[in-house]
């Protein structure tokens, strides 16, 4: 099995909570095992960024991930998991992800103001053998990005930078 890293983190934010979905594209496939949301003002865990707090509003809410499976349905995403119940309160803020499918796209739907998203899992080559060169990113950069604009995933310097711990 490959190391389970961060493989995406971002913060998007909003001036009044409101459904949304938002979405991470990757330019090789992953295998997501967990999801963590960082609470409002809290420092983002092993990842130095210029804006490290978390944005996350409200305190409670739930959030659906899905995936993109890469097995031939292209337009078909997965449910990765059962509903996530966040709760700043109750220390809700770290979910692991039962359907682990080798994807490129990911979307979470949740209501929300603000959330600040961190995605940990496994990469690979796009032939779907586990990733033997740790970080390397291929021509063009980044392993993934927003769906809208914004940092995405991060890049090999990133990633060195952030001194990111592999998580067991």
């Amino acid at each position: 099995m490959a190391p389970i890293r961060l493989v995406f983190y971002e913060s998007f934010k909003y001036t009044k909570i409101e459904d949304r979905i938002e979405t991470a594209r990757f330019r090789f496939p992953v295998r997501l095992h967990r999801v963590r949301i960082v609470p409002l003002q809290q420092e983002v865990p092993g990842v130095q960024v210029k804006h490290g707090k978390g944005v996350t509003n409200p305190s409670t809410f739930e959030l659906e991930v899905f995936g993109r499976a890469l097995n031939g349905r292209s337009c078909v995403f997965d449910r990765l998991s059962g509903t996530l119940e966040y709760s700043e309160n109750k220390a809700h803020t770290e979910f692991p992800l039962n359907n682990q499918v080798l994807t490129d796209h990911v979307a979470v739907r949740g209501r929300f103001s603000g959330l600040t998203l961190l995605l940990y899992g496994e990469i690979f080559n796009r032939n779907g053998t586990e990733w033997v060169d740790t970080w390397t990113s291929g021509p063009g950069g980044r392993h993934g990005k927003r769906g809208r604009s914004g940092r995405g995933a991060l890049s090999p310097t990133e990633q060195e930078d952030a001194r990111v711990t592999e998580l067991e």
